[in-house]
This record gives C-alpha cells, structure tokens and sequence, in this order.
C-alpha cells in the first residue's frame, strides 16, 4: 500500500489570506472644519485604532494555528543525547550535597564539547558549550587541568566557562538583560548552570511564584541563545525522596530530571527520573578517581584532583546504607567500630566492586545516625565509638531484620 505523503500547509499563504478576510476598521476621519474634536469623536477614533490592532494581533496569533495534517509540520522532538538531554529544552540535575552532581556536570560538558560520549552514548557532532561555574570556579579550573592529562588532549576551544566572581541573579533584570546578549552573541547549543542556588539569592524558592518568575527568565535565556538545551545544577532537600528542594513550580516547568546518588569515590548512580519526551533510559554508573598535577606555581607537592570515569557496575557505595544496616544486624548485634564495619564490607565484595575507604563509611554513618529510618545509634567516642542497629521492637521479638523503611 502507497504511503499517502502529508500535506505541508504554506503558512505565509494562509496568514495573507486570513489578513485579507479580517473585517476592515477604519476610524471615522474628522470633519475638516477646522473645529477642534469633540470628546465623543476622539473616543470613537481612538475604538477604532484599537479595533485595529486588535486584528493585526489576532491575525498574528493564527499564524501558530495548526490544524488537522498540518499539527505534523510542527517540528519534532530532537536530541543532543537520546533520551537524556533534549535540544530546547530545560533539564535539572538534581542530587543530595557532596554526591558528586558537579562532576556529572563539567563531564557531560567536555564530553558534548568534543563530541565524546556520555551515559554510554556519542555525541553526533562537538557542540558549542558554555559552563557557568558561579559555584567554585577554581575546582571547576583543576577538573577540567586533570581531564585534559587523562585525555592527553587539548581543552577544545568551543568550550567555554563564564566564572564570574560573582554570580549574577536572576531576579536582577539589568544582569538578565546581560547574560541575554551573551547568549544571543554566543548562541551556545548546550549551558549548564551550576549551581541555580548561586543565581537565585533573595528568591524565595519555596514560593511558586518567584520560582514561576526564575522558569520564565531561564526560558528567556534558551530562547535568547537559539534554542540550546539548558541544563541547571540544582539541590534536594534533606529528605531526598521528595526530590529537588524548594517550589514543586520548578519541577512542573523542567522536561526532564536527572538524578544523582551514591558516593563519588565508590560509585556514582545518574538516572532519568521525570522526562516529557521519551521513556528514561536505563541508568549509568561513574565513579570519581583520582589524577595526580604538577605543583602548582610556587609549590613543591603535587596536587590531587579528581576525575570522573565510567564504572560498569555499580559498586558497594551505591547501597552502602543497606550494607551497613545488613553487617550491623546479622553480624555485630552488640554493636560495631568504624574499621570493624569497613572490614565486614569488604568480605563479600562482588566482581568489580571495591570497598569503601573509613572515611566514606565514617561520612554515611554519621548521615545515617541522623534519619530516624535508619534506628542507627553510637556509644563510645573517638575510634573506639561503636555504632548499633535498633529496629523496631516488632522485629526485635521475631529475631531481627535488615529491612530499612
């Protein structure tokens, strides 16, 4: 059976026709008598002028409106990246404090700058990037120094970070207008905010009023740069299963969210969590290692900085909490040190997997100590501080159990 070929509607033959049609409203001319005009006869001039313009805005307005075949000539939905970063669009990377979110940010910038991969995708083409580092811009410096000897490639030229020393806000309409022309000189394909925090002090962000007045001003910043995906750094709450912090007007304008989780040195979880365009695709693991930099200028030691690589599997970290709360349970029922639990977390490690450092374990049980979900508690002080599991008295009577609410 012959494919029947849609019909594009020509829209310029439309909008001239339906101009033509529109009824004519020309205002009355006034007598030449040399009289000055009544109030009577200025009010009706004035109707008429605005009946006009009326017209013209309605004739305006029909130059957007589709019907039947014609709905298919608007242009699809395109992708920088299937499935997680769309062209014109709002995306929010969204992820609990000192999870590595920024990480995830400057690679997904370099690897979209070169034309690399990212979440296990390549890139069609380089894009041009532009990273507004208003959080820390001097890590943002010796990540991109460490990437480049991992690479052992140059930083491409079509990346280009905006590290004011002060981030501009954008509740402030004269530096709006600012980053606007930017944009609109630069026309960027991709801009990362990181962090929207650091541009949005004085901005109530619980209040969906003032973050619906922020969405429309990020709008007018991707507008202004041509239609780029726009990509904003952003935290979660303390509570992190109710997802990014402040006004739920955020998470309504976003297409998409990309969540960050885990523990950078172990392993890092991105997935797709909310997206208006396509089913979320499965998620991707990084983890954060470590690239050793000549001294800095006038200094003698060399410098650690961290870099992020794919990781194929998931390691211990992802789900260190629940290991935790296992090991507690089943094997220090009386309680554990830090080394003892670091140890117990290392006996059955899976191919691939590595063991958290004390420092990590040290970091997520104290974090845990403090959610009353977990029933974790300590005793003691300094190394000698052992930490218990407490569940419910329920579970206590039948004999204990690792499940965490």
């Amino acid at each position: 059976m012959a494919t029947r070929k849609l019909a594009t509607p020509n829209l310029k033959k439309a909008t001239a026709k339906a101009k033509a049609e529109a009824p004519k409203v020309e205002p009355k001319a006034l007598t030449n008598t040399g009289e000055k005009p009544s109030k009577e006869q200025l009010a009706e001039e004035s109707k008429a002028r605005l009946e006009a313009d009326l017209v013209q805005r309605v004739a305006a307005i029909r130059e957007r409106l589709y019907a039947g075949n014609s709905i298919l000539s608007l242009p699809p939905t395109e992708w920088e990246l299937p499935r997680w970063l769309a062209r014109n669009s709002l995306t929010a990377l969204s992820a609990p404090p000192k999870t590595g979110k920024s990480f995830i940010a400057l690679h997904l910038a370099y690897e979209a700058a070169t034309g690399g991969s990212f979440a296990g995708l390549r890139f069609e083409a380089p894009l041009r990037v532009m990273y507004c580092a208003f959080e820390k811009y001097p890590d943002t410096r010796d990540r991109l120094e460490a990437i480049e000897q991992r690479e052992g490639t140059s930083i491409p030229s079509n990346l280009k970070i905006y590290a004011p020393k002060r981030a501009p806000n954008l509740g402030n309409a004269s530096q709006v207008e600012e980053l606007m022309r930017l944009f609109s000189e630069e026309q960027p394909q991709l801009v990362i905010i990181d962090t929207l925090a650091r541009c949005t002090a004085g901005i109530e962000e619980n209040s969906a009023k003032e973050i619906g007045a922020v969405v429309e001003t990020l709008d007018k910043l991707r507008v202004a740069a041509g239609g780029c995906a726009l990509l904003i750094v952003h935290h979660e709450g303390k509570d992190s299963s109710k997802g990014m912090r402040g006004s739920s007007a955020l998470l309504g304008a976003v297409d998409q969210v990309i969540k960050v989780s885990g523990t950078p040195g172990i392993a890092i979880e991105i997935l797709v969590t909310h997206s208006n365009a396509a089913e979320p695709p499965a998620p991707v693991f990084y983890k954060v290692t470590t690239e050793l930099l000549p001294p800095a200028p006038g200094r003698v030691e060399m410098r650690e900085v961290g870099v992020l690589e794919a990781s194929n599997k998931p390691a211990i970290g992802t789900a260190l909490s629940s290991r935790v709360i296992d090991l507690l349970n089943t094997s220090y029922p009386e309680g554990a040190t830090r080394s003892q639990i670091v140890a117990g977390l290392g006996e059955d490690l899976k191919a691939g997997e590595v063991a958290p450092s004390e420092k990590t374990v040290g970091a997520a049980l104290t974090q845990m100590s403090k959610e009353p979900k977990y029933n974790l508690t300590k005793s003691g002080s300094g190394r000698a501080t052992r930490w218990h599991y407490l569940p419910e008295p329920a579970e206590r009577e039948e004999g204990g159990s690792s499940w965490i609410k």
